[in-house]
């Protein structure tokens, strides 16, 4: 270390004894030496010492160097290393200097923090802090104080205090900059705390206040002017329901179909040999499918050569990373049709269709050249069957509603918007529903989203548990009260935090017992297929719309079939009788689970179809199904849309065709054509 005293004059003679004989007869060496230990202030020993640590370093260096030679001796203070020598020695006084210039330097008044001459912070200023736990009572706060705070380490109470609750100082003491203190460091050490609430919330989470100014996204959307906007409306000719609900109507009756129980299961555990055999079973499914559909008697293999023309099925594929297109068009077939084998597809010689990735369709063709199947027409698996109900239950439900209309409203999440976690989409559309009091409110989540940006930050003051308490299970409680008739039915969606399940197939959120919710609401799994009296409904809390939408490549010859593309869409869902036939899934959004397929499964077509999609929102008929795209509550920085639903009951007992014989016919519920639906903005 530099020397605190004048030092004496190093001669020739203390070199010498200091570093031995290797200087005999070296004069320019022991020149340089000496030169050293004077400009350092360095006495004999001293600089002997230094070179000794740099022949160490220097000789590690060598033995780790395989391009040394073996015979290398012994590092010598002559020539190259004088230089290096002097280099090293520089390099350890910049060490030193630095280090005593972060510890040394005098604070700078406002920060408990060292500070360099610059300005910049230096690390070591944390030891200000009192963070040194070689000291059992650790000083805490700033070195400049007369009355420091000591604490026992042992003491986590009175620590944790400090930190919450630090002291008003007397009259004319400085303030004290320590951690009970976060605001007073420097912004590169700060933590990250809510923009809105106060810092002492974490340790009260019910001291939870809304901020006194709205965000200007909150105040954009209270001031917003298409409030209530009937945005669309499907059935109009049906007008709106004016009456009263009698006192003695009794609340609907809401059952999960048997084939749609989902319960809780292992995710993530999915192997590659069960999940492969689950894709081969959905083709063998769709080969049944055609096979009775179109009286085939046997299908071709697609990749053998064949002169005439042959039926083929398979599940449509890419042969590339990049999006579908008419060139990359690929058949996959099953192991027992075609061995699991992919065969390019030539396409140019059919008029219209419509592929997407996953799709199981039945292919007429040839493949002449032992590479590529030809086709010349495309057979789709058929549309499910309508569900029927025997015409004298059905008008017993109808009786029961003494012609009041069955009122359902259905919204999506996200619910609050993107600045803040205020919920003021959630709160506007229960307060529609407090004024109209339906029979069914239907919640498709997220409920909290972990993709909003204050929660993806951490930018949060409450538990997800609390938040949910706080803004959403309130409404609830409060609905039960004013309105008992109202069930609710939650729907959980992939990208809730509230649900441990993260994969798609979900089954029901586990809240009820958890949060003590009154007996109106109802969780359900996701997808759910259920039905509220007669009606069937299926909804889907993914947005296999728009999945659809980015992965399909259509052909049509008329205009008005390019123009319907949102219904092609919903048809593409019954036609494949799947509520998720994409396939690969959205990577970012669907985690599918390839074993609970069966869950996706439509063995009878809903009545009413309803799904939530970023896509334009939307009600029309595809088929005899009654198809809903609510949109989401909140898109955003604004407000969405919701959908409401009146199911007007049959006036006249359904009856058999003339030509069909059968007493126990079933009859269509036909509530395509007597439902109404409004798309209301919020």
């Amino acid at each position: 270390m530099l020397s605190n005293h004048t030092p004496m004059a190093v001669t020739d003679a203390d070199l010498t004894r200091a570093f031995g004989t290797v200087l005999d007869n070296c004069p320019d060496a022991i020149a340089e030496l000496k030169s050293l230990c004077t400009t350092l202030g360095l006495q004999a020993d001293d600089l002997f010492y230094k070179w000794e640590s740099y022949s160490i370093q220097q000789e590690r260096a060598g033995k780790s160097n395989d391009t040394l030679q073996p015979t290398m001796g012994p590092v010598q203070p002559h020539g190259d290393h004088l230089a290096r020598f002097r280099q090293y020695i520089n390099r350890d006084l910049e060490k030193q200097a630095y280090a005593n210039s972060t510890v040394h330097t005098p604070e700078r008044k406002g920060y408990g923090l060292a500070m360099g001459t610059s300005g910049s912070h230096k690390k070591a200023g944390l030891l200000n802090y009192g963070l040194n736990r070689g000291v059992k009572g650790a000083t805490l706060g700033s070195p400049g104080l007369k009355e420091p705070r000591t604490y026992d380490r042992s003491n986590v109470d009175a620590l944790i205090q400090n930190l919450a609750s630090p002291r008003t100082p007397k009259k004319g003491q400085r303030i004290d900059h320590g951690l009970g203190s976060m605001a007073s460091l420097p912004p590169h050490l700060r933590t990250p705390t809510s923009k809105t609430r106060g810092a002492s919330a974490i340790f009260s989470p019910h001291s939870y206040v809304s901020p006194s100014a709205p965000s200007p996204q909150s105040k954009r959307f209270s001031e917003r002017v298409n409030r209530g906007k009937l945005e669309e409306t499907f059935n109009s000719q049906l007008g709106v329901y004016e009456g009263t609900r009698p006192s003695n109507l009794p609340a609907v009756s809401i059952k999960l179909l048997p084939h749609a129980e989902l319960y809780r299961f292992q995710y993530m555990h999915e192997k590659i040999a069960a999940r492969a055999e689950a894709l081969d079973r959905v083709i063998e499914w769709g080969a049944e499918k055609l096979r009775d559909a179109y009286q085939v008697e046997e299908f071709g293999h697609p990749g053998q050569p064949s002169q005439g023309p042959i039926l083929v099925v398979g599940r449509v594929c890419s042969d590339s990373e990049a999006k579908l297109n008419d060139r990359s068009i690929v058949l996959e077939s099953s192991r027992a049709l075609g061995g699991g084998a992919r065969t390019l597809l030539d396409v140019s010689q059919v008029p219209e269709f419509a592929f997407f990735p996953g799709q199981i369709v039945g292919l007429e063709g040839a493949n002449t050249d032992g590479c590529t199947f030809t086709v010349t027409k495309v057979l789709t698996v058929p549309a499910p069957p309508m569900p029927t109900t025997e015409p004298s239950i059905l008008m017993a439900c109808q009786e029961k509603r003494a012609g009041v209309p069955v009122q359902v409203m259905a919204a999506a999440g996200p619910f609050t918007l993107d600045d803040n976690l205020e919920f003021e989409t959630l709160v506007d559309f229960f307060d529609v529903v407090q004024g109209e009091k339906p029979d069914v409110v239907i919640l498709q989540g997220p409920f909290l989203d972990h993709r909003h940006p204050l929660i993806a930050q951490g930018d949060v003051d409450l538990s997800m548990d609390e938040m949910f308490q706080l803004y959403i299970a309130s409404h609830f409680r409060q609905l039960a009260k004013t309105s008992p008739h109202t069930k609710i039915i939650l729907v959980p969606s992939p990208r809730d935090l509230l649900h441990p399940f993260v994969s798609f197939p979900q089954p029901p959120l586990e809240v009820i017992t958890k949060f003590q919710l009154p007996n109106n609401v109802m969780c359900l799994p996701n997808p759910a297929q259920f039905r509220i009296n007669e009606v069937h409904f299926a909804v889907s809390n993914v947005d296999v719309l728009f999945h659809l939408g980015a992965e399909e490549i259509s052909r049509a010859v008329t205009t008005t079939r390019r123009m319907d593309r949102l219904g092609r869409l919903a048809k593409h869902l019954l036609d494949q009788r799947s509520l998720y036939p994409v396939f690969p899934p959205a990577l970012h959004d669907v985690n599918l689970q390839c074993q609970h397929l069966d869950f996706l499964r439509l063995p009878h077509a809903p009545d009413v179809l309803l799904t939530s999609s970023q896509l334009n929102h939307f009600a029309k008929k595809v088929g005899n199904v009654l198809c809903i795209n609510t949109g989401f509550l909140t898109k955003k920085q604004v407000g969405g849309t919701f959908a409401k639903l009146s199911v007007f009951p049959l006036t006249t007992p359904p009856t058999a065709p003339s030509s069909l014989q059968d007493p126990s016919f079933s009859a269509p519920h036909n509530v395509s054509d007597r439902t109404r639906v409004d798309i209301v903005r919020v």
